[in-house]
């Protein structure tokens, strides 16, 4: 079985975030195309340069977002996201928590915006997690645990 995810508020936000970006930048340019050559122009040209690594984190977790699905066999969970497959053996999986019924602290540092929460976290009393959903809310994600790993998921079913 394969699950897609619900993609499209994640990619609204993401590409809304890199248009936003993008205009700034061209305010930055075009204040320092107005003024004389001076450290302050020198600062936002550091500041724009400065913004080309968010691009590219940016494009890589839309790429990951539009690429984004969980397959289910007999033998294993796949979960991918863009150029990365996750496979989890079935034996490996200990059980599978409903967002909702998890009463622990959840941390991730990554993307976490309305329809994409990726990155790498803890979960309270669970340890290490790794985060592939396509949403904030926990009530609509799924908490895959195995013995080194939490993989957190939001099937779109």
């Amino acid at each position: 079985m394969e699950w897609q995810t619900n993609r499209q508020l994640g990619n609204r936000v993401t590409i809304g975030i890199i248009v936003w970006l993008v205009l700034f930048d061209l305010l930055l340019i075009w204040i320092a195309v107005q003024l004389p050559i001076t450290l302050v122009t020198f600062i936002i040209g550091l500041l724009v340069l400065g913004s080309l690594p968010i691009y590219a984190l940016l494009v890589y977790w839309l790429i990951g977002l539009r690429g984004s699905s969980y397959t289910l066999d007999r033998n294993t969970l796949t979960i991918t996201w863009g150029p990365i497959q996750q496979v989890i053996p079935m034996a490996a999986i200990e059980r599978v928590v409903p967002g909702a019924e998890v009463t622990g602290h959840v941390r991730s540092w990554g993307g976490y915006w309305p329809g994409l929460w990726v990155g790498n976290g803890t979960v309270e009393g669970w340890g290490t997690a790794l985060f592939y959903a396509t949403t904030v809310s926990r009530a609509e994600t799924l908490f895959v645990i195995t013995p080194g790993l939490v993989y957190v998921i939001s099937p779109a079913e």
